[in-house]
């Protein structure tokens, strides 16, 4: 998908190295109104401002490529997976409407 995104200029060349280095692209359809969303997964052991901001920007990114991809509307959402985020990275992901997750991480 992202060699035809190049292609058909949907993307630039800096944006595909962006995207190319997502950690994880989920598809659903969001259940409240069934709108097909695609998430763009950051995961990090802390979630910091960086990883919201980076989130954000790949959805964004997710969003058109899979609209053009498909030929209608989806809807990108940033997500950050960690196992604690910092209170910027709360705030930013507020303000930005980025999808925060806890998971636990047991160490060895």
């Amino acid at each position: 998908m992202l060699d035809e995104a190049e292609e058909k200029g949907y993307l630039t060349a800096p944006e595909i190295s962006d995207l190319s280095q997502v950690e994880g692209v989920i598809e659903a359809i969001r259940r409240s109104d069934t709108q097909p969303v695609v998430l763009a997964v950051e995961v990090s052991a802390v979630g910091d401002r960086v990883d919201v901001e980076r989130a954000a920007r790949r959805a964004v990114l997710l969003q058109r490529l899979y609209t053009r991809h498909r030929g209608s509307g989806v809807v990108g959402i940033g997500s950050v997976a960690a196992r604690q985020f910092t209170q910027g990275a709360r705030k930013l992901a507020s303000a930005r409407g980025v999808l925060l997750k806890t998971f636990p991480i047991k160490l060895r």
